[in-house]
């Protein structure tokens, strides 16, 4: 379908995998959907792909495009270096807020069982951003800061942890550019 009626102002991204016959492998399906600019859900897309390389993201994006998708202020995704490529390169003007959920599993994988609801409390204040507080750059401060408290505390016990945190940590905090009111659905991409 044609998509030059759809405006967005956060496009999610995400690839879920399935299996499409009895003893065959997972394959994924590559998925986008947004947020127009009046606050609505919109669908806006789905394709079977090989992988999640970033030519078949871009490839998927590029269509998008095709039919008519223009760039949002906002793409949401998980840190899949081929996803994040292919949004790098053919939605140039977007924003890109990496998934807090993605990367507190990734992060709560490096921490040992007896300590994941210690560490995973902790991860989640990092995000707690007071009233007084205005979107944009003083929240983005605010928040940074307490990724470096979070680092400061936990280097020594779970060192491969705080480095995934750290890693790509800009792209952590970029939802807190936007309104408030919007930041519970737009710091993750998982829709539902």
């Amino acid at each position: 379908r044609r998509l030059d009626d759809v405006r967005l102002d956060y496009l999610f991204l995400d690839g879920s995998h399935f299996r499409y016959h009895a003893n065959a492998g997972a394959e994924p399906v590559l998925a986008a959907w947004g947020i127009d600019t009046d606050g609505k859900p919109v669908f806006v897309g789905l394709a079977a792909a090989a992988g999640e390389s970033s030519d078949a993201w871009a490839d998927f994006l590029t269509d998008l495009g095709e039919r008519g998708l223009a760039c949002p202020l906002l793409v949401i995704s998980d840190g899949a270096a081929g996803l994040i490529a292919a949004v790098e390169t053919t939605m140039t003007v977007a924003l890109r807020q990496r998934c807090l959920i993605h990367r507190a599993r990734n992060l709560l994988a490096k921490v040992s069982t007896n300590a994941q609801a210690e560490v995973k409390a902790d991860y989640w204040a990092i995000f707690d951003v007071p009233e007084n507080i205005e979107p944009g750059l003083d929240a983005v401060r605010h928040v940074q800061a307490r990724i470096d408290a979070f680092a400061k505390r936990w280097r020594d016990s779970y060192p491969a942890a705080v480095r995934c945190l750290l890693d790509d940590r800009d792209s952590l905090t970029v939802y807190l550019r936007f309104p408030r009111e919007h930041w519970t659905r737009t710091r993750h991409s998982n829709f539902i």
